[in-house]
């Protein structure tokens, strides 16, 4: 499916969000600030935490159900209702539900035992709810959840989280907001005075005297109905025309509109609004063919019990914070765990090490010295001969700190036993960088380039793909691939747009100058440059913004929205000749542009043309 997300993982992401709306919020504060009941919300987190029936690991009947927020062990035991059948669902009374869902505060102990001192208070911050539910990064049920760097990062992603981003890469928003804006928009009033002088809003029906003032309050109440339901159609059509043209727009290939959306996440919505079509109607397909064939095939293939993902990942998962992952507390406990971790290794007791470095990722799994739990916990990877794991502990260090020198050499040594030579001596290179003086990677450096060339000599071998530190090195190199440059400009260019829709302009020339920073004279940076001057206009610096439209200009000559803001920024600057030149110039490329056309007319009639 190119990466879509799945019917389970969509329900999982809800179920997850619903979970986290009930824990965060009294009951009072959710009503009033959202106006939702809390209860409902617990009946639908309870009725949807048993819809999954397959993959087992999903399952609420496991030992650790599918929430890795709730920690079972910490409240009383016996208030878990157990089905046999989990479709055959009965729902309990409500304080069951919240029970399963919530921690009562004076129980959420470490362990099953009450409190030895029944008159013992509470230690736990009432007024921050959320801090009790610890996430748990190795339990189950996390193969379905979406994590950043292609997966490989801790703590998932959140139905908002994933919801904000995807509006701002389609350029999306809701009705509610459009119309808002919409209806306060100048050239909205002007769409409604022009319907209204032809008597669109005119109802002879109860304009006319009345004879009582019951009958009068009627025919208020009745023009003021009507008025109201045309008022609505007035919005739709005048809606339905800026969505024409915004299409319009979207279908000439202008991608500098705001409106357009990121190509990519346009893109994927598509096809997952395809295979959700594709699925449903599979789905009715194999239904019909059980009904028409037989009613008495008992032979349903069930699920089997082995995890959807390989060893290799069930072996290695990476864990994320518990509470805050800059509490003090957390961070002093992960350094401790760390400092026995390095113990252990000096110790060869290899697996304890790992351990010790896990547990301090639980505490701190992005935290100032996370880079150096990941890396040493590579280090005792290799020690075992693991070194898969090896290599994605050291990618994850450099994630966090690319220049990271150790974990450049724990990667090259995790690639040079796997006998990946190429990528071996990449990552040692880079090393070196950062490391000059290490007596290990200069040996295992010309080690790795002998055994390089020998394998080349041996068989006629393909180019390697890049290791990870060759990729973080071209990534901040100028003279690096210039390609991953100008897919970065590209997302501060998209960044920058969806800036100006919310007219936040100083943020918009940020991400626009980033954008040049990255790539000042790639195939797309006439438009950077543009933009750019876009936002110097609405931030009123016109000299700059003549500036960036003349550099846009040297990319791309015929770029005719640089001419149009090169026009603008002269018009106020008060170069009405050249304002002039530049948007007749504009419309030369772009000529049915209305704005050009105003601002060129604005521009001859105080030249007194």
């Amino acid at each position: 499916d190119g990466g879509l997300p799945s019917e389970t993982q969509l329900v999982m992401l809800c179920l997850d969000y619903l979970r986290d709306i009930r824990r965060r919020y009294e009951p009072r504060e959710l009503l009033d600030a959202e106006g939702l009941d809390a209860n409902s919300l617990s009946v639908a987190i309870y009725a949807l935490s048993r819809s999954f029936v397959r993959p087992a690991e999903l399952s609420v009947m496991r030992k650790e159900g599918n929430d890795p927020f709730f920690d079972r062990s910490k409240v009383q035991k016996g208030i878990f209702p157990v089905q046999d059948d989990p479709s055959n669902l009965s729902l309990p009374d409500i304080n069951t539900m919240n029970k399963e869902i919530l921690y009562d505060p004076d129980l959420a102990q470490t362990n099953t035992d009450p409190p030895n001192d029944a008159a013992q208070e509470s230690t736990v911050d009432r007024t921050n709810r959320s801090a009790l539910y610890e996430y748990n990064d190795a339990h189950f049920s996390n193969t379905q959840r979406f994590y950043l760097f292609n997966g490989l990062a801790s703590g998932p992603l959140s139905l908002g989280e994933i919801t904000a981003a995807g509006l701002a890469g389609l350029g999306a928003r809701s009705r509610l907001d459009a119309d808002k804006e919409m209806v306060n928009s100048n050239l909205f009033e002007q769409f409604v005075s022009a319907v209204g002088s032809k008597g669109f809003f005119s109802d002879p029906a109860n304009e006319g005297p009345s004879k009582t003032p019951m009958e009068a309050e009627l025919k208020e109440k009745r023009a003021a109905e009507v008025y109201e339901e045309r008022y609505r159609k007035v919005v739709a059509k005048f809606r339905q025309k800026l969505a024409a043209k915004a299409q319009q727009t979207c279908d000439d290939g202008d991608a500098d509109s705001v409106m357009a959306g990121n190509s990519i996440a346009v893109s994927a919505a598509e096809r997952m609004r395809q295979l959700r079509e594709e699925r449903t109607n599979a789905a009715r397909s194999r239904h019909l063919h059980e009904i028409t064939t037989t009613h008495n095939d008992n032979n349903e293939q069930k699920e089997t019990q082995g995890s959807p993902i390989k060893s290799l990942t069930q072996k290695l998962t990476p864990l994320s914070p518990k509470k805050n992952p800059q509490n003090p507390i957390d961070l002093d406990e992960a350094e401790r765990l760390k400092s026995a971790g390095n113990t252990y290794m000096q110790n060869k007791e290899y697996e304890e090490a790992a351990a010790s470095y896990t547990g301090a990722l639980k505490l701190s799994p992005a935290g100032p010295q996370s880079h150096v739990y990941y890396s040493n916990r590579a280090a005792a990877q290799l020690s075992m001969k693991k070194f898969e794991e090896a290599v994605l502990d050291s990618e994850r260090s450099l994630a966090l700190k690319p220049d990271y020198g150790k974990a450049h050499s724990r990667l090259g040594l995790a690639y040079f036993l796997l006998g990946k030579y190429l990528q071996a001596i990449e990552a040692y290179t880079v090393s070196l960088k950062y490391d000059p003086d290490s007596i290990s990677s200069k040996n295992y450096l010309e080690k790795a380039k002998k055994r390089y060339a020998s394998k080349k000599n041996e068989t006629d071998q393909e180019e390697a793909p890049s290791s990870f530190s060759m990729v973080r090195e071209l990534e901040k190199s100028s003279q690096g691939d210039i390609r991953l440059d100008q897919k970065e400009a590209e997302n501060f260019k998209e960044k920058g747009n969806a800036c100006m829709a919310k007219r936040e302009y100083q943020l918009a020339f940020d991400s626009y100058s980033e954008a040049i920073r990255l790539c000042e004279d790639g195939k797309n940076s006439h438009v950077y440059f543009s933009n750019r001057a876009a936002t110097l206009c609405y931030l009123e610096r016109y000299k700059e913004a003549e500036s960036d439209s003349e550099r846009s200009l040297k990319l791309k000559p015929d770029y005719s929205k640089a001419h149009a803001r090169l026009g603008l920024a002269r018009f106020f600057l008060g170069d009405y000749e050249g304002a002039v030149n530049a948007y007749t110039t504009a419309l030369n490329y772009d000529p049915d542009n209305s704005a050009s056309k105003s601002y060129l007319k604005k521009a001859k009639a105080r030249l007194g043309r």
